[in-house]
């Protein structure tokens, strides 16, 4: 018995559509799923590396996320995952740290140990920002 199994599938890497030929087939070509592992991106692609090398101001608020998600799935980078968290948040910081665990424990692959990190992280800085808001508006006050 000859299996003939064709299905419409989009790839979750680049969104293109593509004929799979089998059930767990989920990105559209060898590159796109290459792709989804960041050790094969190049070295000043990678969020670890550019951060070391070009220090933090170079990183997106994508990449300082995924350096708190650490890691991904299979086929999905914590990059991804971290693409996806900000989007939940409609790509906004103050939205993000007012966000609770069971919000980002919807995103596949945050559970309780990512999602409380996020929102550690999330918690220092607006902790920063209280802390130094007084200090921020005394210097446009004397000069």
């Amino acid at each position: 018995m000859s299996s003939n199994f064709t299905v419409n599938r989009i790839c979750e890497h680049c969104g293109n559509t593509f004929v799979a030929k089998t059930t767990v087939t989920r990105f559209c070509s060898k590159i796109c799923n290459n792709r989804n592992h960041i050790k094969s991106w190049e070295t000043t692609e990678r969020p670890r590396e550019k951060l070391m090398e070009q220090g933090r101001e170079a990183m997106s608020d994508t990449e300082l996320l995924a350096m708190l998600i650490c890691a991904g799935l299979p086929g999905v980078t914590a990059v991804d995952l971290a693409e996806r968290v900000l989007a939940l948040a409609g790509h906004d910081l103050k939205q993000l740290a007012a966000l609770k665990p069971e919000d980002l424990m919807t995103v596949r692959g945050i559970g309780h140990a990512r999602a409380l990190s996020v929102i550690s992280a999330m918690e220092l800085a607006v902790r920063l920002a209280v802390r130094e808001q007084p200090l921020h508006f005394l210097k446009l006050v004397h000069s």
